[in-house]
């Protein structure tokens, strides 16, 4: 058994012997430690990001640190899933494997064809999910005219899409070679966020499940999703309304038990 001191100094020995030390003089940001059950959380940043609040200086894989009160044991998080998701699965297993092999999952899902089951990390069934838009560079796509109704539709779903769970990170553009692509697509007087959500969308049978880019695949680089798709998007209830959340229900109990939160019908 060890103290937070101690756990303290474990997790600063850590960060001290990162290359990317050399570079930046980087400290715990003790403000947002943790104390688990089994431990503690540390949080650390590059000195001059943590003082000047200039986003130029702040790190990039400075996945939180893990330090076991029971073993002494210090483990790397990741960054691919939120903090929370990594704490949690410590608290069962007592090791991260199987945070890393969801983040893993998760990476490889920048490319799957139209149609095919998507599968999802922490989703138990996916077997009625069906992945729409995950497009990847030296993969070929279907590419064609879109209605403007259609485009307007699939906007308006991405304005505040539901979301059974959330990931860290950003997926950016695989075609937009310098710039990752934008943030947001902009269409007629809506502009969406892209690149940090999902899409869910019920269909006859299934729900179709499509990255937020999307919208700027379709809008920038002639993206066709299959006809199944488009139609799903211009018949899809209102997001978040009591038809939308039954239909998901309907289709997929899975989605649901993984977004507790919601009061579905």
């Amino acid at each position: 058994m060890i103290t937070k001191e101690e756990a303290r100094r474990r997790a600063l020995a850590y960060i001290e012997e990162r290359p990317s030390a050399h570079a930046h003089e980087m400290v715990l940001v003790d403000a947002l430690t943790q104390e688990e059950d089994f431990g503690w959380v540390f949080f650390y940043d590059s000195k001059r990001h943590v003082e000047t609040g200039d986003r130029q200086w702040a790190l990039g894989g400075n996945a939180p640190l893990i330090v076991d009160r029971r073993t002494g044991e210090l483990h790397v998080t990741g960054t691919a899933l939120p903090t929370e998701h990594y704490i949690a699965v410590y608290r069962r297993d007592g090791h991260l494997q199987r945070a890393h092999e969801n983040a893993a999952t998760l990476r490889t899902l920048t490319h799957v064809p139209d149609l095919v089951e998507c599968k999802l990390p922490e989703i138990a069934d996916t077997s009625n999910l069906r992945a729409v838009g995950w497009l990847a560079r030296w993969h070929d796509y279907a590419r064609g005219e879109v209605s403007a109704e259609f485009m307007g539709a699939l906007v308006g779903l991405l304005v505040e899409p539901w979301q059974p769970l959330e990931y860290d990170g950003v997926h950016q553009c695989p075609f937009c070679r310098f710039t990752g692509g934008p943030g947001t697509v902009r269409f007629g007087f809506t502009t969406v966020s892209v690149g940090n959500s999902n899409l869910f969308v019920p269909a006859k049978d299934v729900i179709y499940v499509a990255p937020s880019l999307i919208a700027h695949y379709v809008d920038a680089h002639d993206y066709a999703p299959p006809e199944q798709f488009q139609q799903a998007v211009l018949t899809c209830p209102a997001m978040r309304s009591f038809a939308y959340l039954k239909a998901i229900r309907e289709r997929s109990r899975s989605l649901v038990a993984a977004r507790r939160g919601d009061r579905l019908p």
